[in-house]
This record gives C-alpha cells, structure tokens and sequence, in this order.
C-alpha cells in the first residue's frame, strides 16, 4: 500500500473515531433528558454501557 492510501486510511480511521465520540456524547445526553422528565432509563444505560465495553 502506498503512503498515499495509508494517509487516506488514517484519515477515514479518525473520522471515524470522532463520529464514535459523537455517538456516545450524544447518547449520555439523551440518556440525562429522559432522567430529567423521570422516563425510565434503565435499558438506554444498559445498551450504552454494552456499546462502552464493546468498544474498548
């Protein structure tokens, strides 16, 4: 592979990685709103502790 494309690879890598931080940032508001109008969200933490963990 030429460096060129490992540029590019690199590149799609790290935008990717701040998409995935996007994600989860997203998702903890989203958990904090529901907490705040007092819906239940026992399941919401649940799957965004499982998405954590699996993607250490």
């Amino acid at each position: 592979m030429d460096r060129s494309r490992q540029l590019q690879h690199s590149d799609e890598a790290e935008r990717h990685l701040l998409q995935g931080e996007r994600n989860i940032t997203d998702k903890e508001k989203r958990i904090e709103v529901l907490e705040r109008h007092g819906h239940e969200t026992t399941l919401a933490c649940a799957v965004l502790k499982t998405f954590l963990s699996s993607s250490n």
